[in-house]
């Protein structure tokens, strides 16, 4: 229902960026709990369950988000304690892979770039403050690394089939897709997903 308006081949994308997906959305719990590091021995204590799709993470000095809690029915309102990148999120299909994380309750980070304006209409994708607005320059490697920190999934979505002042049409997919798999595999992301 929701891919009604899409043309055709834009909505076959949609759905293989979906199936691509839906094992991190399907088993957030299963994913967090094989991600999150072992507590230390001090540290254990028996996890009390509050709904079927409860999981208590092992708190880890490394990384406050490795230790989010995934609760609730699933849907908008739950927390799956996934965290994802999303580049090139205010592009066509970049809305779409935003609303369907937002939409399964994973926080989402967007970077953008320009005028913010342009990207502030994904906020509503998720529920309050699980879609994270944050500007950042792709020419800059260290800015890019600091958009996958601490992420599980990266979705790289960037791209143009003309070229701008700031970027030649094919350099930019190439060098692009570069920086952002270089990032991800530095940041420690188990998932990368490229679109262009």
């Amino acid at each position: 229902a929701r891919t009604a308006g899409i043309p055709r081949a834009s909505a076959m994308l949609l759905q293989r960026a979906k199936s691509a997906l839906r094992p991190l959305t399907s088993g957030a719990a299963r994913s967090l709990a094989a991600l999150a590091p072992p507590p230390p021995p001090s540290a254990q204590a028996p996890a009390q369950a509050r709904s079927a799709s409860t999981l208590t993470a092992a708190p880890s000095a490394t990384s406050a988000l490795a230790t989010a809690t995934a609760y609730g029915q699933g849907g908008r309102a739950s927390i799956s304690g996934l965290t994802a990148t999303v580049f090139g999120a205010t592009g066509f299909l970049g809305r779409y892979v935003v609303a369907e994380l937002g939409g399964c309750g994973t926080r989402v980070t967007v970077p953008y770039r320009g005028d913010p304006w342009k990207a502030r209409h994904l906020k509503v994708c998720g529920d309050l403050g699980q879609v994270n607005l944050v500007p950042f320059d792709l020419q800059d490697e260290r800015s890019v690394r600091e958009m996958c920190a601490g992420s599980q999934l990266v979705v790289n979505l960037i791209g143009r089939d003309y070229s701008t002042y700031n970027h030649p049409a094919g350099d930019l997919v190439v060098r692009a897709a570069r920086t952002v798999a270089r990032a991800a595999a530095a940041e420690g992301a188990t998932r990368l997903v490229q679109a262009s």
